[in-house]
């Protein structure tokens, strides 16, 4: 039942980049253990880190060609190598509008394209989830920065 939860929540990446017109041109993926590190040193709780890379992305199982894909208790992170990716995987299901826009809203679309964080299945307060994106915003406008 779980796996159909994240599979189902997985394909709504898809359709939630769709709605956001995540398209522009993007910086390389910081490693999920960076944006791990970025969360704890910003104060945010992360519990129990785990790298599913070879479940999700190395068989490509519902997630498309993606570079990592992290669990905790709190959040899935998930990096992709390029904004492209990111829309290949789009155009691989959208067809499957399984999704929900309440599926659709447990997505968080950074903005250098390619990484997603997921609270799907998790009991985020949507206040909780927007302090993890803006925490991975702030992270990579820093870097864009010092680039």
């Amino acid at each position: 039942m779980a796996g159909r939860a994240i599979a189902v929540s997985l394909i709504s990446i898809a359709l939630a980049s769709a709605l956001t017109g995540c398209s522009s041109p993007s910086e390389p993926a910081p490693s999920a253990e960076t944006i791990v590190d970025t969360f704890v040193s910003d104060g945010l709780a992360i519990t129990e880190p785990r790298d599913n890379t070879d479940v999700w992305c190395r068989l490509r199982v519902h997630v498309g060609d993606c570079v990592q894909f992290f669990t905790t208790e709190e959040m899935q992170i998930v990096t992709y190598s390029s904004a492209d990716d990111v829309a290949e995987f789009r155009y691989g299901v959208v067809g499957h509008t399984v999704a929900t826009s309440e599926a659709a809203a447990e997505y968080y679309f950074a903005s250098n394209g390619n990484v997603v964080l997921s609270s799907a299945g998790r009991e985020l307060t949507p206040e909780q989830a927007a302090g993890y994106l803006n925490s991975l915003e702030a992270f990579l406008a820093s870097t864009e920065i010092s680039q």
